[in-house]
């Protein structure tokens, strides 16, 4: 049984382990410059989380005044299986999912600069 995936709002860029990093790169850059966007949220879980890392370092050294803030949160997830033969009951496995979350926003006041996860823009000599 497959479930439908949640819908994204523009502002929200969901990191899968398949996907390119330039394309990430490139994406979120768009949205915060092109399309003007306060503030873009990067997401992802398991072995992705490196790839959030390594996006949201990359577009804090490319783009002036970027505020950065990292939560850390957890989701349960059930997995439902239906049995191959009749008579047998499905099986339902629950699983606790971590979630790392970077919010980069050139709007400071699209992040929570008391959040123990916020990060201030690089100084300016430091961003290309």
């Amino acid at each position: 049984m497959r479930k439908s995936k949640e819908e994204t709002s523009e502002d929200e860029i969901r990191l899968s382990n398949k996907g390119y990093v330039q394309s990430y790169m490139a994406y979120g850059a768009r949205q915060l410059l092109e399309k003007k966007l306060g503030a873009i949220k990067l997401k992802a879980s398991g072995q992705a989380i490196s790839k959030v890392c390594y996006v949201a370092d990359v577009l804090r050294r490319r783009i002036k005044g970027l505020h950065m803030q990292q939560i850390l949160s957890n989701i349960k997830i059930e997995d439902e299986y239906e049995p191959k033969e009749e008579g047998l009951d499905r099986v339902v496995i629950e699983r606790v999912l971590t979630v790392f979350e970077v919010v980069l926003a050139l709007d400071i006041s699209k992040v929570d600069v008391n959040h123990y996860g916020y990060q201030a823009p690089l100084p300016e000599e430091d961003v290309k």
